[in-house]
């Protein structure tokens, strides 16, 4: 019967994208792991900011910069990315020789500065970073000490995001971060990652490759890194703070910009889904194309699962299903009227993060690229 048939598979595919990738690398990283070995060392390194109209809290972030406990030399980078506020004069206003500025008038996105900047530098390490999260005073040197691996190129670190509120969007980000923070130790452990947050992450700068100015530079730099061979590791000793957002329709700003860039850059990626790049292949099917186009087997099971509305068990599952979709909207009606959840964030953000894929597959789709945009404060 076709649409059990279709049933079934979305299904299926829908539980080994989610669970059964997560339970695979639990159990390989345990029964074969693969760590990689810290040391302290002293790298030269070069902290990388991209600022547009940060100047609320531009300083901040570069005092927290200057006060690292690292041995090692080190600069802080910041792009000014065409601000229209006083961003680049807060930066000069600091007179330290540790801070360059390159001072962009127009706006051309992150991408497109990094191609031009990261080549000239003459570091062993740049570390990226969000000019709003906040570092611990030892995190320069915590992340340097994974590149005394040598087959380790990138470094992503651990997330803790901060809120005045604890309502639906920041428990649901908060439970999605901690999903994705137990598949990054693991998938690292059993070999490679192909992901990091854009809040703070550092590769080899000799690594760094051109990147187009339509896909999000931290999917690009680790995707590349990782298909050389070399180890995308995550350090969770490293726990940087970045700001959470607090409504839904930032939320779904934010994940509209991320969804195009990611459908954008996995249209170019297809080249890398051969056996020959290994582990990193199947990291790049699961935990991206399977990810992002998950909406599709889900939209198939629901169809299908209405039109066996009358036939045993599916009958049953029907309910459940439909059952899932409402407690996703009962989050929505939550986020909607201020209120908390004790349960529901979760079924609404797993259906918001899949919805938003779908809208951002629509806008590629349409022709829509987004090389530039305004951040969420």
């Amino acid at each position: 019967m076709l649409n059990e048939s279709l049933f079934l598979i979305s299904v299926a595919i829908v539980l080994y994208v989610y669970i059964g990738h997560a339970v695979v690398l639990y159990l390989v990283a345990h029964a074969r792991p693969n760590p990689w070995s810290q040391e302290e060392i002293q790298l030269p390194v070069a902290v990388y900011i991209s600022a547009f109209n940060e100047e609320k809290g531009i300083a901040e972030k570069l005092r927290n910069l200057l006060n690292q406990d690292y041995q090692g030399s080190y600069v802080i980078i910041v792009a000014n990315d065409g601000s229209t506020d006083r961003t680049a004069d807060i930066v000069r206003s600091f007179g330290d020789e540790r801070i360059i500025l390159h001072d962009f008038k127009r706006n051309r996105g992150k991408a497109t500065m990094q191609n031009e900047i990261i080549p000239t530098l003459n570091s062993d390490i740049v570390i990226f970073s969000d000019a709003t999260c906040v570092w611990p005073p030892d995190a320069i040197k915590r992340i340097v000490r994974n590149f005394a691996d040598p087959e380790v190129g990138c470094v992503a670190v651990d997330l803790l995001f901060v809120s005045e509120r604890n309502g639906v969007v920041e428990r649901g980000q908060s439970a999605y971060w901690k999903y994705e923070r137990f598949l990054r130790i693991y998938g690292a452990l059993v070999k490679t990652n192909i992901v990091t947050s854009g809040a703070t992450y550092a590769i080899r700068t000799a690594l760094f490759s051109p990147i187009r100015a339509d896909i999000g530079e931290d999917l690009s730099n680790p995707v590349q890194i990782a298909m050389t061979g070399k180890r995308v590791v995550f350090d969770p000793t490293v726990v940087v703070e970045e700001t959470s957002s607090s409504t839904h329709a930032s939320e779904v700003k934010m994940r509209s910009r991320i969804a195009t860039r990611n459908v954008t850059g996995l249209a170019t990626y297809g080249k890398y889904l051969r056996p020959k790049y290994g582990f990193a292949a199947y990291q790049l099917l699961l935990h991206k194309y399977l990810r992002v186009f998950c909406w599709i087997p889900m939209v198939v099971a629901l169809g299908a699962n209405i039109m066996l509305f009358n036939v045993a068990p599916y009958n049953y599952l029907l309910v459940a299903h439909i059952a899932m979709y409402a407690l996703a909207f009962s989050g929505y009606v939550s986020v909607r009227h201020g209120k908390s959840s004790r349960f529901t964030y979760i079924f609404y953000y797993f259906v918001l993060l899949n919805y938003m894929c779908m809208i951002g597959f629509m806008s590629y789709a349409r022709g829509i690229r987004r090389p530039t945009w305004t951040p969420e404060r």
